[in-house]
C-alpha cells in the first residue's frame, strides 16, 4: 500500500492545493472507492491499513471542505 504523509489531506485525496472544490470532491469519491474496505474484500491488503487509509480519506475531505487548507 503507498505511503501517504496522512497528515496533509492534499496529499492524502492526490491533489494540488490549488484543487477546486469540484475536484476535491472527486478526489475523495475516488480515493474512497479505491480503499475503502467493502471494496477491497479480496485483496492482500491489511484491512486495518485499509480501515485507517479510509479514515485519513474522510479526514482530509472534511478539513477541505471545512476550508482549512
Amino acid at each position: 500500500m503507498p505511503r501517504a504523509d496522512l497528515s496533509d489531506p492534499h496529499q492524502v485525496l492526490g491533489i494540488p492545493r490549488s484543487a477546486s472544490p469540484e475536484e476535491v470532491h472527486k478526489a475523495f469519491r475516488r480515493e474512497l472507492m479505491r480503499w475503502h474496505p467493502d471494496h477491497n474484500r479480496d485483496s492482500d491488503h491489511d484491512p486495518a491499513a485499509l480501515q485507517e487509509r479510509t479514515r485519513a480519506i474522510i479526514d482530509s475531505y472534511k478539513a477541505l471542505k471545512a476550508g482549512r487548507r
